[in-house]
Parts: structure tokens; sequence; C-alpha cells
């Protein structure tokens, strides 16, 4: 691809989109340690304080506070900071949207990608067509590996959201808990690590 001058001039930015507070849990599947899961150490108090079996039926029934609102009010604020230093915005359109709009923590769906591709041609004077980008093939849902996020019934209702709670929120959160406790078993999860919120 070779730009032309003009269009080279015009380049801008982009902020890194994190937003985990939707997310009860949410894993990176290559991560070796607990810290790829976000709000391991909740799950790792939780198992500390009652056992991993209550533990997880704590998790199913809503009684684990993952501090849905406290986590994505620093989202958004973040966000916001960051676009504030940028030509591309994402915040605002992801929150406008009836349905869910991220995949995981830091993964758009293709929604926000077309969005952001319609900011960039704008930005270049480039004709862009958002409606051929809006087929049902460029919206289907990648394919994520087993128990990578954890979209929860209780997350939606904390955070108002008129979203669906992933098909399989209770088993992806019953996995990555077991993990969780595992490495607790395994002393690759420390007692001091653990720190209670």
């Amino acid at each position: 691809m070779n730009p032309s001058r003009d269009l080279c001039n015009r380049a801008g930015f982009m902020p890194y989109i994190f937003l985990d507070g939707f997310f009860s849990l949410c894993a990176a599947p290559s991560a070796k340690s607990a810290h790829g899961v976000i709000n391991w150490q909740i799950c790792a108090q939780e198992i500390e304080n009652f056992g991993l079996d209550v533990a997880v039926a704590r998790f199913k029934n809503g009684l684990t506070d993952f501090r849905h609102k406290e986590r994505f009010e620093f989202n958004r604020l973040e966000m916001m900071r960051r676009e504030g230093i940028c030509d591309y915005k994402a915040l605002d359109f992801i929150l406008s949207r009836p349905r869910r709009s991220m995949l995981t923590h830091n993964h758009p769906k293709a929604d926000v990608l077309v969005e952001i591709a319609r900011q960039v041609a704008e930005h270049v004077n480039l004709d862009f067509d958002v409606d051929a980008c809006n087929t049902p093939a460029s919206q289907a849902n990648l394919t994520l590996p087993l128990f990578c996020t954890v979209l929860s019934p209780y997350g939606i209702e904390e955070l108002e959201l008129d979203w669906e709670p992933d098909l399989s929120w209770f088993i992806n959160g019953r996995t990555l808990y077991r993990q969780i406790h595992a490495l607790m078993q395994s002393r690759r999860i420390l007692p001091e690590e653990i720190v209670s919120k």
C-alpha cells in the first residue's frame, strides 16, 4: 500500500479499548497464571473464605461482589481520558449500542471496528460504505476459547444494561474458579497475594 503524502499527513490515533467492568470474570486463554484472569483476587478471596464449593454456589446465586459499577466507572473515565488525545473514539458508540459490543474486556465486536473504520475513512476523506460492512457474515461472533468471558445476569443487572448474559456464564465462571483453586492448591497463588477488597 502506498498512501499519498496528503493521507500520511492526516494520520490519527485510536485509544486502547479496555472495559473489564462489563464482565464478572474474563480470562486470557494463553495466560499461565491467575494474573491472566481479571478479578482472580475476588475469586481467590471467596475460595479462601468459604471453600471452593460454597464460593461457586455464591457466584451462581449472585452473592459475589465483582464491583461491576466501580470497575466500569474506572474504565469509562480512563477511556475518556485516553480518547481525549485521539482522533478516533469508541466509548460513546459502545455504550450506545442496544447489544453487547465487546467480545472480551479488550476485544471489541465487529460493529465497533466498523465504526472506527468509518471514522478513519472520514478523517482522510475516503468513501466508506458502512452498510457493506454490516453483513451477517461480518457481524458473526468470532470463536473464542471456552470460558474466556463471564457476562453474568448479575453484572448486567448491576450495570442496568439491556444485554443478554453469556449462555454459558455459570459454566465458564465455575471453570475459572476451579482453575484459580488449583493454582491456590499448588501454591502458585500465595495467601499473601490474596487481598481483601
